[in-house]
């Protein structure tokens, strides 16, 4: 037995927007809506900003004010190309310092595997000098040798 099909109990999708003919390109309002994808987000927005410059005698036949579209469009645009420069050098910078605190560890650890080698054939029964042998073992089980 089939189930009665009750479409009222479906969610009722949201009706396609009808824009004047040249205007269809308006959707991408709504699509940016939709969109998680902030690349394509972005995409998205930079298109509609230059549809909408290239448009702005029709939008205005059509009772638009193409100037209140564009300026907070750009202006977001603008304050998010900005933002993902910033953040990009930000994360180089993070990477570059990343390498460097490797590099240093690296050398530490080498240097104090040098000091090491040098206490124990001078004091080869000193505790300091065991200890000091126990951490390298330690730091180089971390920090392994590379040659």
């Amino acid at each position: 037995m089939t189930p009665p099909d009750n479409s009222a109990d479906r969610p009722r999708a949201n009706p396609p927007h009808c824009f004047p003919d040249g205007l269809e390109f308006l959707a991408a309002f709504r699509k940016l809506e939709q969109t998680g994808d902030r690349e394509m987000k972005h995409s998205l927005a930079w298109t509609l900003l230059e549809n909408l410059r290239n448009s702005t005698e029709l939008l205005r036949a059509h009772g638009f004010d193409p100037d209140k579209l564009i300026g907070p469009l750009e202006k977001a645009l603008n304050a998010a190309a900005r933002t993902t420069k910033d953040c990009e050098e930000a994360n180089e910078q993070l990477l570059q310092a990343t390498a460097n605190k490797a590099d240093a560890t690296r050398a530490f650890v080498d240097a104090f595997e040098n000091f090491v080698k040098a206490a124990s054939e001078e004091r080869p029964f000193d505790p300091h000098v065991e200890d000091a042998t126990d951490s390298l073992e330690e730091l180089r089980r971390i920090y392994p040798k590379i040659d």
